[in-house]
């Protein structure tokens, strides 16, 4: 997806911005998307993009539908897992679990307790914290963009 997304007669089909957390450096838009496939003529592909602003430099992360789905799943495992246990547990609650389907993802997320700060971390580009952002709030964003992604 990024390929097809990023070359100049790229066409968007449709777009639609699922959600938008801000930081005190930055910000990171959520949108769900089709682009018309450059190699196959009548297909699209399908997924999100994340634009990330950080000291005001722009930059768009891509990922396929099939790639975000699983993305999602361990956000929502995340989330859930959060939601559980925050009252006992001040630790570091991550989506970045030592598994193979883990450490390929392009993304990954970190809730860290003690400070109450949200960390998103993306492959390739500086990481941003969020403040008063908990994992079922970010969970939630990323489960309409999956589920705007199968109704489109």
């Amino acid at each position: 997806m990024p390929s097809a997304a990023e070359t100049q007669s790229a066409k968007v089909l449709w777009s639609e911005t699922i959600g938008q957390i801000e930081s005190g450096d930055g910000s990171a838009v959520i949108s769900a998307l089709a682009i018309a496939d450059p190699q196959h003529a009548g297909k699209q592909i399908r997924g999100v993009r994340i634009a990330l602003t950080l000291h005001g430099t722009q930059s768009s992360v891509y990922i396929d539908a099939r790639e975000f789905a699983v993305l999602t799943s361990h956000i929502n495992l995340w989330g859930t897992g959060w939601a559980r246990m925050a009252a006992w547990y001040h630790g570091i609650y991550s989506t970045n679990c030592p598994d193979e389907e883990s450490q390929r993802l392009p993304l990954f997320l970190d809730y860290r307790g003690m400070d109450g700060v949200t960390m998103l971390f993306i492959r390739g580009h500086e990481s941003l914290s969020f403040t008063d952002l908990t994992p079922p709030v970010v969970a939630a964003i990323f489960t309409r963009a999956s589920l705007r992604l199968k109704t489109q």
